[in-house]
């Protein structure tokens, strides 16, 4: 099968070659291309259900008819506490405590068995061990579809291609991840493009069958991105036709791409089946089992008969949806580049589509079509499961690179190279009409690129003024006309529907006192600032917001009691008060109860330590907390608070007394605090 790949020693090297580097990036971040944090707990909750069911496997657990399940100590499962007890569970850190195991059967979990016979045949007990050999599959599988690609599309598409799958952020957090097995999204492609690739007809239809065989087996792993995998695979008899030179049998493609889509539905249909045994007492009771739970909950279900949590994303529009992936992101796209570009590099390749139909004089199919249907492919899961997407925004990026992102990349390097070549050839004959066209085609996408960032920076400035209004916490009005709040968010918000009437120029003073500082030199922290760095970009005109402005001053990491605030010059020397305000912070901020943080590990108990808790640093806490207030525990009782420390994303509380206990003093059991 793969003699038509690897025919040769090159072939082999290059294999080789790609393997390895794909698997420095997928196992080991090793190019940076993914931020560190976001590489390091990508999706933790996931992979504990494999790693749940290998445990269960080895020790011999009932696994109640399921492959995958979550593991729990000292408890049977609750989600907000036990999510993570696999890992050290998992780890043998769990040793001579109760362990519970709780079966997932929202999908049949073939994952669960391929790692737990891994992990049993040949002795790969840890988790790094399994994620590695995870990487390296799909290191392979990345490998023979650059390859192929080189063969049925053109090399530069096939390098774009493997440049963007290693250094995307999102296929390399998902790359090693034991439950989502990426592997099994792109197997179906290799099929389906050896099944193009082949002249003979009876190879042609049995990788056209091993196509729907590869979704069967993904279905068995879960059933999300379906439609984005199965298009992506099929694509290849639409795409690929357009990148050769002689006359393409469209007809003949055609019909391949239905029979190549109908053998993946099959596949799919043969692993709900199997599936629907284990979700009820027969197969017709687990398939309305099925399309009850998941299905509606996933697509187009009916919000009123759903938890609060799923309404919104049920009541939502694909279009909505649809928009969100494409303007909000908040990682770099791929090879650094970054994702508040992607819709500007979606303007520009439909800009130089139009030039290139325009200077050639007939409709671009090649990079047309290869922009269409990748698309299609990806935005697919978007709609077709919107309320899936809406939720799982920490997710659905990925599903861009079924595909579109590289097809963006190769369409937009095609455009310049033809720019470039036009550019050459007009100096060459000395004529000025490709260059003029070129000069129009700029200026245009430059003017709509300009309206356009123009028109979200309004949307978005009126979103965050309307917010500020909204906001419930105290507020002053200063006499140059800016309102003055401290937000619920731990801000000094300063904003105005008309800052004409005040220099923004002119330096602010803050001085921000501490709840409880003695008088003296301690008394306020100095924070004087300049409004540029706080500002909240304003649009241009025509905006009915270009002489507004807000400035969202973040305020320090303790209790604050009091804040003055105004601008000042300096002249000759001396300090020139403009204006000056004050105000006392709302006592409407601060948390009336709270609760210790919900983390077990070789440290904490439930978020308790001894006589040390810690909770989350945000400003309600921050303004709830003070050395010598009085907090209530539900065992322990009133205690004051000795000491605090604050991080970036916790404060941990010292209180006085005997130690507290974790199980009726930590997490989940609410701590008041006395006024």
């Amino acid at each position: 099968m793969l003699n038509a790949l690897i025919n040769g020693k090159v072939s082999l090297l290059k294999l080789f070659a790609m393997v390895i580097v794909a698997t420095l990036s997928f196992q080991l971040n090793f190019f940076n291309f993914a931020n560190d944090y976001f590489f390091d707990s990508f999706d933790k909750g996931s992979q504990a259900l494999v790693l749940g069911g290998i445990f269960a496997d080895d020790s011999g657990l009932d696994k109640g008819g399921s492959h995958i399940g979550f593991m729990s100590i000292g408890q049977k499962f609750d989600y907000s506490q036990n999510m993570l007890d696999a890992y050290p569970v998992f780890a043998g850190e769990a040793a001579g405590k109760d362990i519970y195991y709780s079966p997932y059967k929202s999908q049949y979990g073939v994952q669960g068995l391929f790692f737990s016979a891994s992990y049993s045949l040949f002795g790969l007990h840890s988790v790094a061990e399994l994620q590695l050999l995870n990487s390296v599959l799909f290191a392979l599988i990345v490998g023979l579809l650059t390859l192929l690609y080189a063969k049925v599309y053109n090399g530069r598409f096939a390098a774009i291609f493997f440049v963007v799958m290693i250094s995307s952020p999102w296929v390399i957090a998902f790359a090693r991840n034991l439950y989502w097995v990426p592997v099994l999204w792109f197997l179906p492609a290799v099929f389906a493009a050896l099944a193009y690739k082949s002249n003979e007809r009876a190879k042609k239809f049995m990788f056209c069958g091993l196509t729907g065989a590869a979704v069967f087996l993904k279905s068995l792993a879960g059933y999300e991105y379906l439609s984005a995998i199965t298009l992506f695979a099929c694509s290849v008899f639409l795409i690929a036709p357009f990148f050769r030179e002689e006359r393409p049998d469209h007809r003949r493609n055609l019909k391949f791409f239905v029979l190549t889509f109908a053998l993946c539905v099959l596949g799919f249909v043969f692993a709900l089946l199997l599936h629907a045994g284990m979700r009820g007492d027969t197969i017709v009771a687990g398939l309305q089992n099925i399309f009850e739970q998941d299905v509606k909950r996933r697509t187009y279900g009916d919000p009123s008969t759903f938890d609060d949590v799923f309404k919104a994303s049920l009541q939502s529009s694909p279009l909505d949806v649809v928009k969100r992936y494409i303007n909000i992101w908040e990682t770099a796209v791929f090879f650094y580049l970054p994702g508040a570009l992607f819709k500007w590099l979606i303007l520009l390749s439909l800009t130089g589509f139009l030039y290139a139909s325009i200077s050639r004089r007939q409709f671009d199919f090649k990079n047309g079509i290869t922009l269409f249907v990748f698309f299609s492919a990806s935005a697919s899961w978007l709609i077709l499961a919107k309320g899936h997407s809406y939720i799982h925004t920490q997710l659905n990026y990925v599903l861009w690179y079924f595909g579109f992102v590289q097809a963006l990349a190769y369409v937009l390097i095609s455009y310049f190279v033809l720019c470039v070549e036009d550019l050459k050839l007009s100096l060459k004959q000395r004529s000025p009409h490709k260059p003029v066209m070129m000069l129009l085609h700029v200026l245009v996408m430059l003017a709509f690129v300009s309206f356009s960032f123009n028109y979200e920076q309004g949307k978005v400035f009126e979103q965050s003024l309307a917010a500020l209004e909204l906001d419930p916490s105290s507020e002053i009005k200063t006499s140059v006309g800016i309102v003055a709040k401290v937000t619920l968010s731990g801000e000094l918000a300063l904003y105005s529907r008309d800052c004409r009437r005040f220099d923004k120029s002119k330096t602010f003073y803050l001085h921000v006192y501490k709840t409880g500082a003695s008088s003296g030199t301690d008394q306020f922290e100095n924070l004087d600032f300049e409004w540029q760095r706080f500002e909240v970009p304003t649009p241009y005109w025509p905006s009915r917001h270009s002489v507004s402005c807000i400035a969202l001053v973040k305020l320090p990491n303790y209790s604050i009691s009091k804040i003055d605030f105004g601008q000042y010059s300096i002249v000759n020397g001396s300090i020139n008060i403009i204006w000056r305000d004050s105000m006392l912070v709302d006592k409407q901020l601060q948390a009336k109860t709270f609760a210790a943080f919900n983390l077990t590990d070789a440290n904490w108990v439930n978020g308790v330590s001894g006589t040390r808790f810690f909770v989350k640093n945000d400003f309600s806490n921050r303004q709830s907390l003070v050395v010598g207030a009085g907090i209530y525990f539900s065992d322990a009782g009133v205690r004051e608070i000795t000491a605090l420390e604050y991080s970036e994303q916790y404060i941990n509380v010292t209180v006085s007394g005997n130690p507290l206990n974790p199980n009726l003093d930590g997490y989940p059991h609410l701590i008041e605090v006395k006024q």
